[in-house]
C-alpha cells in the first residue's frame, strides 16, 4: 500500500492557502459549511489535528455529513490510528453506501491492519461504484 491514500491533495504552504486559512479563521461559528470549508483546507496543509477539531465542529451541527466523516476517516488513516478510521467510514457508508472514497479508506485501514480479506471487499465495493480509480485498484493488488 502506498504512504498516502491519495485523497485531500497535495500539502501546500503556498500563500494563497495561507490567506484563505487566515480569512477562514474568522469564520461565523455556527456555519458549519465554513467548518468544512477551514478542516479541508487544514487538511491540506497537513495540520491534521487542527483540521479534525474543525470537522468535530461540522459534527456537531451535522452528523449526517458523510464528507465530514470521510475526511476524519482520511485523517485517521494517514495518522495510522486505523481503527478510527474505519469507524468513521463506516459512519460514512451508513449515510451514503455508495461513496466510493469511503470504502476505499476503509480498505486502506482495514489493510493497514493486516486484515487483508476485508480490505479486498472494501476495495472491491469501491471499485463496483468508481471502476476508474487506479489507486483503488493499485491497494487491492497490496492486499491480495
Amino acid at each position: 500500500m502506498s504512504s498516502g491514500t491519495g485523497f485531500g491533495g497535495k500539502k501546500s504552504n503556498d500563500s494563497r492557502s495561507q490567506k484563505k486559512a487566515a480569512f477562514l479563521g474568522e469564520i461565523n461559528h455556527k456555519d458549519y459549511g465554513s467548518w468544512f470549508a477551514k478542516g479541508s483546507l487544514q487538511l491540506q496543509s497537513g495540520k491534521y489535528e487542527d483540521a479534525n477539531s474543525s470537522f468535530d465542529r461540522v459534527l456537531k451541527a451535522n452528523p449526517d455529513s458523510y464528507l465530514t466523516w470521510i475526511s476524519k476517516g482520511f485523517i485517521a488513516n494517514e495518522l495510522r490510528k486505523y481503527e478510527e478510521a474505519i469507524v468513521s467510514c463506516e459512519q460514512a457508508i451508513r449515510i451514503n453506501p455508495n461513496s466510493y472514497l469511503a470504502w476505499y479508506i476503509k480498505g486502506a485501514s482495514l489493510a493497514g491492519l493486516g486484515r487483508h480479506n476485508e480490505a479486498v471487499t472494501s476495495f472491491d465495493i469501491s471499485i463496483n461504484i468508481a471502476p476508474d480509480k487506479d489507486l483503488t485498484w493499485n491497494n487491492k493488488g497490496g492486499s491480495l
